[in-house]
């Protein structure tokens, strides 16, 4: 049986999500990447970001936050998948977001959000969602999630980055 990404990494809460190794199609990065999941019409797997060590950049307007991943599914006609971003306040209330809507790329295909976290932000929740229409499993892949901190500081010409989420 292959193991859930909840049971390899209890941070990934509530997935029905696997993860699977080179087999169809092959990873868009690295060895590994997330299935849908076998005999399930949805799953869904988030990941919440803490960045208040960062609230003085943030609410200065100074920090650009990049988030993406490449999604890809087997079957138009029978699969979606969805990356959705939410920039929370401590409260866990939603300043901000992104939906790519829903997406039927057979090819891997890089879906990203990239923009300065409005002030307030504390919090960013990174969310992966497939579904099927028909048939037995749910053919939705996701590989390549990153997100990237960009710090703009005064007293440097060009920004700082750094790597806060990865899973490759």
């Amino acid at each position: 049986k292959q193991k859930t990404a909840y049971e390899i990494m209890p941070s990934l809460v509530g997935s029905e999500m696997c993860i699977r190794d080179s087999y169809y199609p092959a990873p868009q990065e690295g060895e590994f990447y997330f299935f849908g999941g076998r005999d399930v019409s949805r799953s869904r797997m988030h990941q919440i970001l803490g960045l208040s060590s960062f609230s003085e950049e943030i609410d200065s307007g100074g920090l650009t936050l990049r988030t993406g991943a490449f999604i890809s599914v087997h079957f138009r006609e029978r699969e979606e998948a969805r990356l959705k971003i939410q920039y929370l306040d401590a409260e866990d209330e939603i300043l901000a977001e992104y939906d790519s809507g829903p997406v039927k790329d057979i090819a891997w295909r890089h879906y990203f959000d990239q923009r300065t976290l409005p002030p307030g932000t504390r919090k960013v929740k990174i969310i992966l969602e497939a579904k099927r229409v028909f048939g037995r499993h749910i053919n939705a892949y996701f590989d390549g999630i990153l997100s990237l901190i960009h710090i703009s500081e005064p007293t440097r010409l060009g920004m700082i980055s750094y790597a806060v989420f990865c899973l490759k």
